[in-house]
């Protein structure tokens, strides 16, 4: 099949995932959430998307690498790192989240979940050391190498995700307390975030005939994340719509505006310069972009959706404004 088609990315083998076409990826998780699919007809979905990360073939990939670009380089390191970290960091949220799972379908799709984050991590691993030759063949240097380069509002978004889901780890947690984890980690960090980055990785690498390897992976994630976050979008949606205005609704709300608040300022890296401050700055109106299809698929009423975007404005304005001493010094020429 060579014409546009929402099938090409669900039955797409993974030989066939670097010469995908960038449309095709970039419109999937959003088709995938607007379909309302129920838990199990995802865990049936997982069932068919299986794929390998040790199958993957990084020969080429490793070859391509000695001839890209500096900038280039040090952008797909930058992505890289973050995505260890984060498919790592993500198999200790699982965790609890699966433990406070309020049915047995959810149970049962959040242990795919939990498959497919090991799958990312050990593919993340494998593009660090083989290809981009990061950490060698240790995942414990790799990691802790990637968290020294993560962004203060990374770190914060992280210890935010570790206090959510403190609760549901001592078995202290109720409804709402799974609510709120699964809000900020399946609709900010995989819906938002992780999303986000994987569609601007793939559409940089239009060619997949170049770094094959690293386009057909962050592809069959973007697939398995379209997963987990119709299952966030969903598992919010019935938790919050026909709710009468009152606690449950505010605390989910509250989550997620400190979250988006976050997550909109994590390119920033601390002492930034003035260019990586602008490219932060679009970053994060195109994560304010994504965020806003998320928490309508999730059925928030408009003004509940004001006040969570009330977050990411503040903080986009703060990433707009000049830093003090850039003003002071223009003030005393």
């Amino acid at each position: 099949m060579t014409r546009w088609s929402t099938l090409l990315l669900d039955e797409a083998g993974l030989p066939e995932m670097a010469g995908l076409p960038v449309a095709e990826i970039a419109g999937h998780a959003q088709l995938t959430i607007a379909s309302r699919p129920t838990y199990r007809t995802l865990y049936r979905s997982w069932d068919k998307q299986h794929w390998s990360a040790e199958a993957l073939e990084l020969e080429r990939d490793a070859e391509h690498w000695q001839r890209v670009p500096a900038e280039t380089k040090a952008r797909l390191e930058r992505i890289v790192r973050h995505f260890l970290v984060g498919e790592y960091t993500g198999l200790d949220l699982l965790a609890p989240i699966a433990l406070g799972a309020p049915d047995e379908a959810s149970l049962i799709f959040l242990g795919t979940q939990s498959a497919d984050e090991s799958r990312h991590t050990r593919l993340m691993d494998r593009l660090a050391s083989e290809v981009l030759g990061l950490g060698g063949d240790d995942l414990r240097q790799a990691l802790d190498s990637a968290w020294q380069h993560s962004t203060p509002a990374q770190l914060r978004l992280n210890e935010l995700e570790a206090r959510l889901i403190r609760p549901l780890s001592s078995l202290h947690g109720g409804h709402d307390d799974w609510l709120r984890a699964v809000a900020v980690f399946h609709i900010v960090t995989e819906g938002v975030l992780a999303l986000t980055a994987q569609r601007r990785l793939v559409s940089s690498l239009r060619s997949g005939s170049f770094l094959p390897g690293l386009r057909a992976g962050f592809v069959a994630m973007t697939r398995d994340e379209s997963r987990h976050v119709a299952f966030g979008v969903e598992a919010v949606r019935r938790g919050v719509t026909g709710t009468v205005p009152g606690e449950r609704i505010d605390a989910v709300a509250d989550a997620l505006r400190e979250a988006l608040a976050l997550a909109v300022a994590v390119e920033l890296p601390a002492d930034a310069t003035p260019q990586e401050r602008a490219e932060a700055l679009a970053f994060g109106r195109e994560l304010e972009g994504e965020a806003l299809l998320r928490l309508r698929s999730a059925g928030f009423r408009p003004d509940v959706i004001t006040w969570i975007r009330g977050g990411m404005t503040a903080t986009l304005a703060s990433l707009e404004a000049p830093e003090p001493d850039e003003e002071d010094a223009r003030h005393a020429g």
